[in-house]
């Protein structure tokens, strides 16, 4: 087919939800290994069933990986005009606020801490001494410890970040991020970094990207993530792991070290 200047977005509206699901069981049962089976489903449709197509000129962006939010995120900072400070919030006078920046209700941010714009600081968030976060946006009830780094990551509610370096990552509510962890961005090789979705490998697009750690995981200190690792929900990581692959939902991994001690240097 001739590439189309126009994109899909927003919303189907159809008449009759079960011609739509047996369509897409038929495209599943045809054991057609690409993710397009709602789109082959509606094609199979259109070819007999009338649609009607709504114009939107909007902003848009799609959602269906997860490193996709930070497109997301991106658009939103982007829409951040000035400073914005909400007078409940805590600002140390030795603290640096920069940019298009918006600090919400009873938020702190500490001596020597930076909040360079555009960033989105939440609601009862707590920026470290010495903490820098940038290009990110943190929601409500974080703790940025003391000398972490948060660039370019979107960080949801109740996360823990203790001393890290938190770069071009996704993080779900409650993660807890412990001293000394840091999420890898970039490949040796500069080339653009590969996640993997049910099995099959997808091309980000993007030459920088951390890791996507899911709702109530737990990284224990000096844990190392690789480019484009994603950590399932309430998994656990013990201290010192260096993480390479995806790590399911609920799954604990650490690492199994060999102490050696020698006496009078022998």
């Amino acid at each position: 087919h001739r590439p189309s200047n126009l994109v899909n977005i927003v919303a189907h509206i159809h008449a009759s939800a079960g011609r739509l699901f047996d369509a897409i069981r038929a495209e599943y049962a045809a054991a057609v290994t690409p993710d397009d089976h709602y789109e082959r489903a509606m094609d199979r449709l259109m070819q007999t069933q009338v649609y009607q197509v709504v114009p939107y000129q909007g902003a848009w962006n799609a959602l269906k990986y997860p490193w996709h939010v930070l497109d997301i995120m991106d658009y939103f900072l982007s829409k951040i005009q000035g400073q914005t400070i909400a007078k409940s919030a805590f600002i140390a006078p030795t603290a640096s606020i920069l940019g298009n920046v918006f600090i919400g209700e009873n938020a702190k941010v500490f001596p020597g801490a930076a909040v360079v714009g555009p960033a989105y600081i939440g609601s009862g968030t707590i920026v470290g001494n010495n903490s820098l976060v940038r290009a990110s946006m943190v929601l409500d009830k974080c703790e940025v410890g003391f000398t972490t780094e948060i660039a370019r990551s979107y960080v949801a509610d109740h996360c823990g970040m203790h001393a890290c370096r938190v770069l071009d990552s996704v993080f779900a509510p409650h993660v807890n991020f412990s001293a000394g962890c840091t999420t890898a961005n970039l490949r040796i090789d500069k080339g653009t970094i590969a996640g993997k979705v049910k099995g099959q490998k997808i091309d980000t697009g993007r030459t920088k990207l951390g890791a996507i750690i899911g709702e109530n995981a737990f990284l224990g200190v000096d844990v190392m993530t690789m480019p484009g690792v994603k950590i399932g929900e309430g998994a656990q990581v013990g201290p010192g792991t260096h993480v390479h692959q995806d790590i399911h939902n609920r799954q604990r991994v650490y690492v199994k070290q060999e102490i050696v001690v020698l006496d009078d240097g022998r």
